[in-house]
């Protein structure tokens, strides 16, 4: 190999772990979530992607009016969206 090669190999091999390091972080903290069917119409449409920030609620309380979206508790594998409208006791 002549050392073209190798500083070609080098920045592909350095962009590779930039890029698997960029989608560690942004799998940390966000959650690509595709809308489920007649889920939060008219404001999200079925099949629409949304980016949702897994963070959001660590350092600041959910409002009114937020869209959350949330793993059901009896069944995991499925994913709800909805809008909150009321908190327990109203």
């Amino acid at each position: 190999m002549g050392k073209k090669a190798l500083i070609l190999l080098a920045s592909v091999f350095g962009a590779l772990i930039f890029l698997l390091l960029l989608w560690a972080v942004i799998s940390k903290f966000c959650w690509s979530f595709t809308v489920p069917p007649y889920a939060m119409e008219p404001s999200l449409y079925p099949g629409e992607k949304v980016l949702v920030d897994r963070s959001a609620y660590r350092s600041a309380a959910p409002k009114r009016g937020d869209v959350v979206v949330y793993r059901h508790p009896a069944d995991p594998y499925r994913v709800l969206i909805r809008r909150l409208v009321a908190f327990p006791g109203e």
